[in-house]
């Protein structure tokens, strides 16, 4: 179950046995991973991939990729030392011995056609060279590499509530426009394959649910 390596990090019994049961409990996180997951079974990858998971945060992802792919090499790296601390102890209490736990900020990461896959999800909005983060990424993948980007739309409407900028997390950006990430990608040698939007008005109204519910005393319980 996606995320559900979480369970490890509560004492409360009641939220680890909800870890287990369904995963991430969060519906925009779940909506998110589908896509991104969808992405990742569709693209050829070798027998043996070497992976980047640039700005792990929970580690949800590569997790997942460790059990996909036992015979990757996966290396996870983000600059929260807590972060760093926590995910380092999930991989130990899930046995993974493929996965690779460095703390590390991405815009001082050196790599040379080293990863045939590099996923970024809802990392650039809190990177302030993140130019610098996508040249870095450019020079990490192999020649026929692959980038997975996730980054939170540029005012997304929503029905109920109204967002700060900075909503809920250190953003140094509220957003990207469509044309606005792809044009970065592009200046920089990328060639692009797909781009789509994750989340629709339903799938933001559910969120918007969601994010009431998880910031409520209900969740704190």
């Amino acid at each position: 179950m996606f995320g559900s390596a979480q369970r490890h990090l509560y004492r409360n019994p009641v939220k680890r046995f909800f870890y287990a049961l369904i995963g991430i409990p969060r519906i925009a996180d779940q909506n998110r991973a589908r896509r991104v997951l969808r992405i990742i079974r569709k693209i050829n990858l070798p027998e043996k991939p070497k992976i980047l998971d640039a700005g792990f945060g929970g580690g949800f992802y590569s997790l997942w990729l460790a059990g996909q792919f036992p015979f990757a090499e996966i290396t996870a790296i983000d600059s929260d030392k807590k972060k760093v601390k926590d995910f380092k102890f999930l991989v130990s209490k899930e046995n993974l011995v493929n996965i690779n736990v460095v703390h590390c900020d991405l815009s001082k990461i050196d790599f040379h056609s080293s990863f045939d896959l590099i996923l970024c999800i809802d990392v650039l909005e809190h990177i302030e060279d993140d130019e610098k983060v996508l040249n870095n990424f450019l020079k990490a993948l192999e020649p026929q590499g692959w980038l997975i980007i996730h980054v939170p739309q540029l005012n997304q409407k929503f029905l109920f509530t109204k967002r700060t900028f900075g909503y809920g997390k250190a953003h140094i950006r509220e957003g990207y426009s469509q044309m606005g990430i792809i044009s970065m990608l592009i200046k920089r040698g990328f060639a692009l394959v797909k781009t789509e939007i994750s989340f629709s008005s339903l799938a933001s109204l559910a969120v918007e649910i969601d994010e009431a519910i998880w910031q409520s005393k209900f969740y704190s319980l």
